[in-house]
């Protein structure tokens, strides 16, 4: 009798377990399922209580203020998503290099995508190789500094031939191909090199940060050419021809990313330029 009571004290207590146990578990499927129709309603992030009408609601605190980013993308990037009419309304944030800035929706009945707001980057360029109107054939500016296009050219006193342009037809590695060039005709500094050239060089004012990029050359098949571009106390960027992967073809680009100034773009040997790009900087030379 007494190995019988002991025997129905355990299966009492096992069933206890087995019931506690069975409680938990629905009480937290009960738990899970309620939080998961809340979120399906609304969903708050820094708010306790989201609008009603709203999918999502962002709020504020005061220590943590800002604004939404939408996913930022290239215009590739952006021709790569599989949209269909299913994912109308759908919002980026489309950037192209040196072009507009444009916060985009697509459009599910055209099947296309439609800016919203569009604004312009500052962009400036030089097209010594093919912009004939500006950069006429010539043997030289002489001896005294000119300014051109907002663009300042600053020879040597010695000689007339920098800012020579004449014909020279080559195709670069990203496609852009020219007729003629910009020489440059000499070294732009004696000696060691120092970041503020002394002649034969370009110099533009530039409003704020920007990016340079130029499409040059070395004056003579094979040789190592070197082309700066600094603002007159640190270099900005440099690139070198036959150097690295490059022939005698290259093309620099730089960033520079101080307040407003002076840039100076010139070698270390003669090189020939056939283009000149600034972007995101307003260009004003004196």
């Amino acid at each position: 009798m007494l190995l019988l009571y002991y025997c129905l004290v355990l299966v009492i207590d096992y069933v206890k377990c087995i019931v506690l146990i069975m409680r938990k578990k629905y009480f937290l499927f009960v738990f899970l399922l309620f939080l998961f129709q809340e979120m399906r309603a609304q969903v708050g992030i820094n708010t306790a209580v989201p609008s009603p009408n709203a999918a999502l609601d962002v709020g504020v605190s005061s220590d943590r203020i800002g604004g939404f980013m939408p996913p930022s993308v290239t215009e590739a990037q952006r021709d790569a998503i599989p949209v269909t009419a299913a994912d109308d309304g759908l919002m980026l944030y489309v950037t192209v290099p040196c072009g507009n800035r444009r916060l985009q929706l697509f459009n599910g009945a055209a099947l296309a995508w439609e800016d919203v707001m569009s604004w312009a980057v500052p962009y400036k360029v030089w097209d010594f190789g093919n912009d004939g109107a500006t950069w006429p054939a010539t043997t030289g500016i002489g001896t005294t500094p000119i300014v051109v296009d907002n663009l300042g050219l600053v020879p040597i006193i010695s000689a007339n031939d920098f800012g020579e342009v004449n014909n020279s037809n080559v195709t670069f590695s990203d496609g852009f191909t020219t007729v003629r060039r910009f020489r440059m005709n000499g070294p732009s500094y004696i000696g060691s090199f120092v970041p503020m050239p002394t002649r034969r060089y370009l110099y533009l004012g530039v409003s704020g940060p920007c990016r340079i990029k130029v499409w040059f050359r070395s004056n003579t098949n094979g040789d190592v050419r070197t082309l700066y571009v600094t603002d007159g106390a640190v270099v900005v960027g440099s690139e070198t021809t036959n150097t690295g992967g490059n022939g005698d073809l290259a093309i620099l680009e730089a960033t520079y990313i101080g307040g407003p100034t002076t840039l100076y773009v010139f070698n270390d040997l003669s090189c020939n330029l056939y283009k000149l790009e600034v972007c995101g900087a307003l260009v004003s030379t004196n």
